[in-house]
């Protein structure tokens, strides 16, 4: 790294063209003058030669100006590849240094690039296809129900038509994610529908791959439909012949009129396989056509594209008027009801998921491990530079200027954070999908793309700034010229106080880290503790999709009670039952009236709520009979009706006295008694964290005219062989080509735990890898402490001091950072947990014991990592550690 010579300045440059063309103006006049011109003469004819001095002067000026720019560059990128070449090669002659060094960049920068990528999904990007993403916009109802406001995305279709008055709106639509039967040639399965009203391309501003998507023409019952385009090509080949073919869903055949461009789905991030139009889909969705004028059918939800110039509060203002005026003749509604025009995104809306705060919450955690991480490396270079001093002194001394010093420390960083950073991005190709899938199961596509790359590179820019900063400075020190007549053997006093400060921040941050998750730990073990009434371990829940087919609900009886008989009769199944209306699925509420009291007391979720099940129902969910008998093969058609109530209903309704034996009639039946004959466990109906319980009760579906729907199964074994068996049976009993949907029952529950179950996987993922981070630089202070004090450790020893002292001298250097960073960590941690309050289930953010396990597992590591520095220390030869620093 030699001394360059740097290139002239721009006032320089004008100064040598001046003096360039005052050189030759002054020649012209003296040659004129020779030829026999008076001095006055001379100059004048010069001037008319020359002309213009000064336009020339400034054009020479410009041309001068570019080539010292180029000058310029071309003796920056010299000293870029020249830094850059000898900085490579320190670094090979300290390959585990630099390894060290570049995984744990990799670490904390793969873990960055990765998360950012699934909040960029969930919060910042926009969905792929749309037009003007921000004029897009959804729509809630904010309404009175049941003593609480609710904030709704559903609205019923008469509710949509309302605001397609609206002059505010350019375009609105309504749409609603479910799934039909579909019938190919391969076997039937149930495939991710979109029904949608006829703007909706329109407001998304999409546009066909080829075909045409839906028009006004859509809104009325034409059986049309556009194909995904991932769907076209791995079911029809990517063949453009598809349009005018006809595709089976549900109980009719649409005709395929178009194509989706690659990745549109519109504003949702789940995958789509078809696009129907709202209208003839809809029968099948709801399975009757009365949603077309009721304004009791809420599944649509609403979208709209704002027009120009027009804000969110104007066009709410103008939807609210319109939805009131809609509904100014239903006495039953709220009548203060209020329209939100809200962002696209549903993460960014009223009913943001406690999925995306997590995420967020995540990516702000992943950000503190790169911290950890470039701490560690500032730790590791900076005593790599310590112990360079002699090198840099000598640099400084044969002429290197500081910035040239500080350019050649600034690459070495910058190589070390560029290798980081591509290895980094590797770990977030290899790992993403898979840590997506966790926190968006739905999700369709990677999360690494362009923009993810670019926070990649950019993350990783910082991160050699950040851990190159103070050995950067130090190492550019003028003060090192000390150091040549010094050697390296004393480490600087500043010099350890930074590296002990670093190390402390490494300690705090973990601190925060693991605190973190060790409440979402506690939280999901609250959360797996829940009693919900039912035992959900080893049930399958499985129904034919009866959309596909137009039979007699007689026939549809005949299909379930064949299904249920075959299914209770594989070995792998101990019981099965019929049902309609179970935990976690449909609730169906009823009225009834007891002999005695003039009202029903109404549970604060509604109802009361009903289930029409079949023999053995409690013993298959693994409910609990407390009091009575569970129903069994003789409660048929012609017998004595019987019930089995919950324990809440039972309290409610006979609060100082036995229920069994009362009885209870449905309110629409003539009253016909119905006797107590159980009183059950209470449940979980549709909430996994609802606080008080619902009204519950029970009926033998057999005694009355509403047959199961569904089938649970208890089996014992592999959960996938199960359903394999089960989708078999009930498809060789059932219609012909029928699809029947097969779901585990935890996998029916798991979903509510999710915002718990992400928390607690990643911020101990996370965690962990900061503690490792942490360890390593901990291990990595410790050890380059004691290389620094072998003099100081010799004379200890040779004055006598004993084994133990020394080992104890080295352990209460990494007690002191690692109690600093437990009490400075465990502090901030005190202070900002609240915030985290709303994401806990049960937990305190202030937990003692979580933090005192954290503080207990940071003692144990920082003890584990100094160890091997210690016993080294124990072992210094004092003559050695003499001789070597003479």
């Amino acid at each position: 790294m030699g001394k360059k010579k740097h290139p002239l300045t721009r006032s320089e440059v004008e100064r040598d063209v001046d003096t360039e063309i005052e050189f030759h103006f002054e020649r012209s006049i003296n040659e004129l003058i020779a030829d026999g011109m008076s001095a006055a003469d001379a100059r004048r004819t010069a001037e008319e030669r020359f002309g213009n001095v000064g336009r020339y002067s400034q054009k020479l000026k410009q041309t001068a100006d570019v080539g010292r720019k180029q000058r310029a560059a071309l003796v920056i990128l010299e000293s870029v590849f020249t830094d850059a070449r000898q900085a490579l090669r320190g670094l090979a002659r300290e390959k585990l240094t630099a390894v060290t060094i570049i995984v744990t960049l990799a670490l904390g920068i793969g873990a960055n690039t990765t998360m950012f990528g699934i909040v960029d999904r969930l919060l910042l990007r926009p969905p792929p296809g749309i037009t003007e993403p921000g004029a897009v916009k959804r729509l809630y109802v904010q309404r009175a129900f049941l003593d609480r406001t609710i904030t709704s995305a559903s609205v019923t279709y008469p509710d949509l038509l309302d605001f397609k008055a609206a002059g505010n709106f350019r375009d609105v639509a309504g749409y609603w994610n479910s799934s039909l039967p579909y019938r190919s040639d391969a076997a039937p399965r149930s495939i991710d529908v979109v029904a949608v009203t006829s703007r909706f391309f329109a407001v998304m501003g999409a546009r066909p791959f080829i075909g045409r998507l839906f028009s006004t023409e859509a809104d009325t019952d034409e059986t049309v439909a556009v194909l995904d385009h991932g769907f076209w090509e791995r079911e029809f080949g990517g063949d453009e012949r598809v349009l005018g073919r006809s595709i089976h869903l549900g109980q009719k055949s649409y005709t395929i009129v178009g194509v989706a461009s690659p990745g549109f789905r519109g504003v949702e991030l789940r995958r789509t396989d078809v696009w129907l139009p709202a209208l003839p889909a809809g029968d099948d969705i709801m399975n009757t056509p009365v949603w077309r004028t009721s304004r009791g059918f809420y599944w649509l939800r609403m979208v709209a594209r704002l027009s120009p110039g027009v804000g969110s509060d104007v066009a709410a203002a103008e939807a609210t008027t319109l939805h009131r005026l809609g509904r100014a003749e239903d006495t039953r509604y709220d009548p203060e009801a209020t329209i939100l025009v809200e962002h696209m995104l549903a993460a960014r809306g009223p009913n943001g998921s406690a999925v995306a705060r997590v995420s967020q919450w995540v990516l702000g955690v992943s950000i503190a491990v790169l911290l950890v991480a470039c701490a560690n490396v500032a730790n590791l270079l900076l005593a790599r530079m310590i112990r360079r001093r002699r090198e840099l002194a000598v640099r400084l001394a044969l002429g290197v200027s500081r910035s040239r010093l500080i350019s050649f420390l600034t690459m070495e960083s910058m190589a070390l954070a560029a290798t980081g950073g591509l290895v980094g991005l590797g770990f977030a190709f290899l790992f993403s999908e898979r840590i997506a899938q966790v926190v968006l199961p739905s999700l369709v596509g990677t999360t690494i793309d362009q923009r993810a790359i670019w926070f990649a590179i950019t993350v990783s820019l910082f991160a050699g700034i950040f851990a190159g900063l103070v050995p950067t400075i130090q190492g550019s020190n003028p003060n090192l010229m000390a150091s040549v007549k010094s050697g390296t053997g004393d480490a600087a006093t500043g010099d350890s106080r930074i590296r002990s400060a670093l190390g402390v921040v490494q300690v705090c941050l973990s601190v925060l880290l693991l605190f973190g998750a060790g409440l979402f730990l506690k939280s999901l073990n609250q959360v797996n503790s829940i009693e919900l009434g039912i035992d959900s371990e080893n049930i399958m829940v499985a129904s034919y999709d009866r959309s596909g087919f137009d039979f007699e609900d007689s026939q549809w009886d005949q299909f379930n009670n064949r299904a249920i008989e075959t299914v209770a009769a594989l070995p792998s199944v101990t019981s099965a039952v019929g049902v309609l209306g179970y935990p976690f699925g449909p609730s169906y509420g009823k009225g009834i009236e007891i002999p005695g009291l003039d009202s029903i007391p109404r549970g604060q979720d509604g109802g009361p709520y009903v289930s029409w099940v079949g023999p053995h129902y409690f013993k298959t969910v693994g409910t609990e009979i407390i009091l009575g008998r569970d129903f069994d093969e003789t409660d048929t058609a012609g017998q004595p009706l019987v019930v089995v109530v919950g324990e809440h209903m039972a309290q409610m309704l006979w609060p100082n006295e036995s229920a069994l034996g009362k009885c209870i009639g449905f309110s629409d039946e003539d009253g016909a008694c119905m006797q107590v004959v159980g009183i059950a466990r209470d449940t979980k109906r549709q909430n996994l964290t609802q606080a008080n319980p619902s009204l519950l009760y029970y009926v033998p579906a057999s005694q009355h005219d509403d047959p199961p729907h569904t089938v649970m199964a208890r089996f014992a074994g592999d959960p996938t062989a199960a359903t394999v068996a089960i989708r078999r049976a009930m498809s060789e009993v059932g219609p012909n080509q029928a699809a029947v949907n097969v779901r585990y029952m935890k996998d029916i529950i798991s979903p509510q735990a999710q915002s718990w179950t992400l928390g607690a996987t990643m911020l101990t993922a996370y965690g962990i890898l900061a503690l490792i981070v942490a360890a390593i630089g901990l291990y990595s202070l410790i050890a380059y402490s004691v290389d620094q004090r072998r003099k100081e450790l010799g004379i200890r020893t040779a004055l006598g001091a004993t084994t133990p002292k020394l080992v104890w001298l080295v352990l209460r250097e990494s007690l002191k950072i690692v109690l600093t960073g437990t009490v400075v960590g465990g502090g901030i941690a005190m202070l900002a947990s609240p915030a985290m309050r709303d994401l806990l289930y049960q937990v305190s953010p202030r937990d003692p014991m979580v933090l005192a396990t954290v503080a207990g597992i940071l003692l144990s590591i920082s003890f584990g990592a100094a160890v091997l520095p210690a016993r080294k220390a124990a072992g210094v030869d004092p003559n050695e550690a003499l001789r070597l620093e003479q």
